[in-house]
């Protein structure tokens, strides 16, 4: 048996009563909510804009985008700051539970579990608890052209139209 030390890690959260894990090797860093500039004409589950580092990045609301019934954020509601590939985007999720191992051997594809699972990468059932880890460039599928390093200009064009929309809606 390969000592857990050896095993993959990953930070594991919650999203109703389910438990998803991420690979830390793709998250930067997890945030607590921070003000969120929302985008015109976006998807509802594209909860807006942040700054993290100098750079504007997308978020998703990840209870809107697996279909789940929305919720209100609290102050201390955990937004995943990750990369995926040349991309740094949020992950709006209800808890985190913390960094855990998690073994390769037991996990298997939506395919081998005859499921249609458009955001699931794998499954892994370790200890009687089911994990999910989700397939990130599916999920963050759209959200590109909002990342401020990688598309500056169609983002400044929305940021100008949400400034142009306040300023219409003060003179009222």
């Amino acid at each position: 048996m390969v000592p857990e030390d050896n095993f993959p890690q990953y930070i594991v959260f919650d999203l109703d009563d389910s438990h998803y894990g991420i690979s830390i090797e793709s998250v930067i860093q997890v945030v607590h909510m921070v003000a969120i500039t929302k985008i015109p004409a976006s998807p509802l589950w594209l909860a807006g804009l942040i700054g993290f580092r100098g750079r504007v990045i997308p978020v998703v609301n990840l209870r809107i985008r697996f279909g789940l019934q929305p919720i209100s954020f609290e102050l201390n509601t955990p937004i995943i700051i990750l990369q995926s590939g040349k991309q740094i985007a949020g992950l709006i999720v209800d808890t985190i539970e913390g960094v855990m191992p998690l073994r390769l051997d037991g996990m298997q594809t939506p395919a081998d579990m005859t499921i249609d699972a458009k955001f699931i990468s794998t499954v892994t059932n370790q200890e009687e608890k089911v994990t999910i880890i989700p397939d990130i460039p599916k999920i963050l599928a759209g959200t590109r052209k909002y990342d401020s390093k990688l598309n500056p200009r169609r983002l400044v064009s929305k940021i100008n139209m949400v400034t142009d929309t306040r300023d219409d809606q003060q003179k009222k």
